[in-house]
């Protein structure tokens, strides 16, 4: 079974903390900003991925130090995983 490992970085700009996920082009989730618009871009393209394999998030964080939001992000993606896991299994075999 494969499995694509997506990274997301947590960071800080223009006053703003950022998850960015790492595709083939960047997407960001300002957790500042209660437009959360481009979530439904993200989760497109992480449906997209789940078709073709299983998936896990990474998550960095260089150079940023709130440990709130590196905490709730953790968890945020920990639990993610575990919902796309399950969806996963239930996708029909399509090969």
């Amino acid at each position: 079974m494969e499995t694509t490992n997506i990274d997301v970085q947590l960071i800080e700009k223009k006053d703003s903390d950022f998850l960015v996920f790492r595709f083939d082009e960047d997407l960001e989730i300002d957790l500042n900003n209660s437009d959360q618009s481009q979530l439904r871009t993200i989760f497109y393209k992480i449906v997209q991925y789940l078709f073709e394999s299983k998936i896990e998030f990474t998550l960095t964080y260089p150079d940023y130090n709130k440990q709130i939001y590196i905490e709730v992000a953790q968890d945020y993606l920990d639990q993610l995983e575990v919902e796309l896991d399950s969806i996963y299994e239930k996708l029909p075999n399509l090969e």
